[in-house]
């Protein structure tokens, strides 16, 4: 939670140099990441923190796809249109990006 709380101050220390939208667009990952991470030792162990790093990895391009279709057509179409559009790109790509090759190693390197 410190550490977490410390990025937060951080950025917020340099929102004014880095800008509203690069300040907006790091603030959650670090944040998220942090304290998910901290939650899911504490409670179910390290395979556990292995598994939600790798599915936030694959999700932040889903979320990252979400966010651009919904700036570049929130102004054009509409609040309805635009979220609809940005919802079914999103589940397109997440569906995609899960159907891919996967990247698990078949053994964890400590040989567990």
């Amino acid at each position: 939670m410190v550490t977490a709380t410390a990025v937060v101050i951080a950025l917020t220390a340099l929102a004014q140099a880095l800008g509203p939208r690069l300040s907006g667009l790091l603030a959650p990952f670090p944040v998220t990441g942090a304290v998910l991470s901290i939650f899911t030792h504490r409670l179910e162990g390290d395979h556990a923190v292995v598994r939600l790093i790798r599915g936030m990895g694959l999700a932040s391009f889903t979320f990252a796809a979400f966010f651009l279709v919904l700036a570049e057509l929130l102004d054009r179409q509409g609040t309805t249109a635009a979220f609809g559009v940005a919802i079914a790109v999103a589940a397109v790509m997440h569906g995609v990006l899960l159907t891919g090759p996967s990247t698990r190693p078949t053994r964890s390197r400590w040989g567990r």
